[in-house]
């Protein structure tokens, strides 16, 4: 098993010819697994075969059936895919594609390291489509922590923490609405709210708060004060202009402009860092 933040990967046994018990095993993994919280559940299979097995046992096909019979989005995965032809041109995968059932759609053929090959260098292959078939398969929420997690695709995993912390930026906005719910509300009020959610955005792209990072926060941090102190200011010498609204209003206008400018701020920091690492 392997384990990284809200990321759980399993590995089973390779399945041995004619054995039985690997596939019961798993099973009655998968049917422990059932009873956990759905959050905790396996919610996709990768079914694995090398490719230079060059066939497909009724192993295979027992337990795929199995995976399929608990419900599971299974993507087939011809691994160290370096020749799908035979010597009398029969393809690997339409084997498998024939033996077990499965659709052009759920299977792919990679090769995930770069090899040599009678001098010729053959590159990894078909990682990124992998891993958007097992984004697209994966429940919503769940594929944008996978797609932060995986590191073969570099557009989609800033596009997830990209999305990840503008959800946190809205998060931290009505936190701070609630906080400045009085007339004349001061924006240090807002403040601790403010550095807590840089620093929550900072952890979703993978940012070390080091003695740089706490510089750039500290500069991030001044200039949303300084927006937030302006929109202060001009809001409170419109009200001047409204009787009764002033004293009514306030607390609301207030709110909103707390609300508002976090959100900003929030939006603003995780567009940089994402140019930041688009660049990188």
């Amino acid at each position: 098993m392997y384990q990284q933040d809200n990321l759980c990967i399993y590995d089973s046994k390779g399945l041995e010819v004619k054995d039985k018990s690997t596939i019961q095993q798993i099973e009655n993994f998968v049917k422990e697994q059932e009873q956990q919280d759905v959050k905790d559940q396996i919610h996709i299979c990768l079914f694995c075969i090398q490719e230079s097995r060059k066939r497909a046992e009724p192993a295979d096909k027992d337990l795929y059936d199995m995976l399929k019979k608990h419900n599971f989005s299974v993507i087939v995965v011809i691994t160290k895919a370096t020749q799908d032809k035979d010597e009398h041109g029969k393809k690997f995968s339409d084997i498998v594609k024939e033996t077990l059932g499965v659709d052009d759609e759920h299977l792919r053929r990679v090769n995930s390291i770069k090899i040599e090959d009678d001098g010729n260098i053959k590159e990894p292959k078909s990682i990124k489509e992998l891993i958007q078939k097992t984004y697209s398969l994966l429940p919503e929420g769940l594929n944008n922590a996978f797609a932060r997690k995986q590191v073969y695709d570099k557009a989609q995993k800033i596009k997830a923490m990209r999305e990840s912390a503008m959800s946190l930026a809205t998060k931290y906005s009505v936190a701070a609405g609630a906080a400045s719910p009085i007339p004349l509300s001061d924006f240090a009020v807002i403040l601790p709210t403010q550095i807590v959610m840089i620093a929550h955005i900072s952890k979703e792209f993978e940012l070390e708060l080091n003695a740089e990072s706490v510089k750039t926060l500290a500069v991030a941090l001044v200039a949303v004060c300084g927006v937030g102190f302006a929109m202060k200011m001009a809001v409170g010498n419109l009200l001047k202009f409204i009787p009764v609204i002033g004293s009514i209003g306030g607390g609301a206008i207030n709110a909103t402009v707390a609300a508002g400018t976090t959100k900003v701020m929030g939006n603003k920091y995780a567009g940089f860092w994402r140019t930041i690492m688009m660049i990188l």
